[in-house]
């Protein structure tokens, strides 16, 4: 088979050829991918867009530099402080 990234897996695949959830290609491709292509969240991750019980709504394309000084994307950053 073709070697596929965890994005284009669900780009290329499950979005373009319409797998829905509780499907069975879906059920299936969450026992194979699911281990090598989800991150385990810690216990209590930081949520860039939670203010006590509010949850605000993420701007996912709006520019930002991070703290490591490179330019990314704030859901480039909300999706790496929930890997912490």
């Amino acid at each position: 088979g073709t070697e596929l990234s965890c994005t284009a897996l669900v780009d290329e695949v499950l979005i373009e050829d319409g797998i829905t959830i509780g499907s069975d290609e879906c059920l299936t491709s969450q026992e194979l991918y699911s281990a090598a292509c989800c991150i385990d969240p810690p216990q209590n991750p930081c949520n860039l867009c939670r203010s006590g019980d509010n949850e605000l709504p993420l701007k996912s394309e709006v520019m930002v530099v991070s703290m490591v000084g490179e330019t990314e994307s704030c859901l480039e950053v909300f999706q790496s402080l929930q890997s912490l």
